[in-house]
């Protein structure tokens, strides 16, 4: 959940944009193909809903209005953020990104309340190469993918990645019931 505090910056809570945004993120959770929505600090919609393929999403014509925005969108696949998420969450100076998955996952990088350390797409490119580097000497990541436990690594590699550019990372799982089930 999210709450705008003082320093202009999204954190933890709960608040009536909370409740706005996720309902959008259940209405959009089980699409085939990416559906993705900006939305501002009260959780107000802006723009229109923008829909991509499969894998992806396209918001490069939206830089205008992503600064100091939260940006959700679906992946179908039920993986975490792609690189690409994180360089234009960064890159366009968002205060979050969001993605949720069919199984109720949301996939959450806030911007820390220094701002973006990093937003350069090279430079969180290298972010994650390091990442990746520093995991593959990991005893307990090594355990958790020999396990076959591979979202808890992949989720360790965006913690060390979110860290290294001025954000946090956190994923939490949201259980919605059908219509008329209690």
């Amino acid at each position: 959940m999210i709450l705008w505090s003082e320093g202009g910056n999204y954190a933890k809570g709960a608040d009536n944009a909370s409740f706005k945004i996720t309902d959008f993120e259940k209405g959009i959770m089980n699409e085939d193909i990416e559906h993705g929505q900006f939305f501002n600090k009260e959780g107000d919609l802006i723009g229109e809903t923008i829909v991509g393929n499969r894998n992806s999403i396209d918001v490069s014509s939206y830089q205008d209005i992503a600064k100091d925005s939260i940006f959700t969108h679906n992946h179908p696949a039920g993986r975490q953020f792609s690189l690409e998420d994180i360089q234009t969450a960064a890159g366009f100076d968002m205060a979050e990104i969001r993605a949720i998955t069919p199984d109720g996952k949301v996939y959450s990088m806030i911007r820390g309340s220094e701002g973006w350390k990093v937003t350069n797409p090279q430079s969180i490119a290298m972010a994650q190469t390091m990442a990746q580097s520093e995991l593959r000497s990991d005893p307990v990541a090594m355990q958790l993918f020999k396990e076959g436990n591979q979202d808890a690594v992949w989720n360790m590699m965006f913690e060390k990645i979110a860290k290294a550019i001025g954000g946090e990372y956190t994923v939490t799982t949201r259980l919605y019931k059908e219509e008329g089930n209690e």
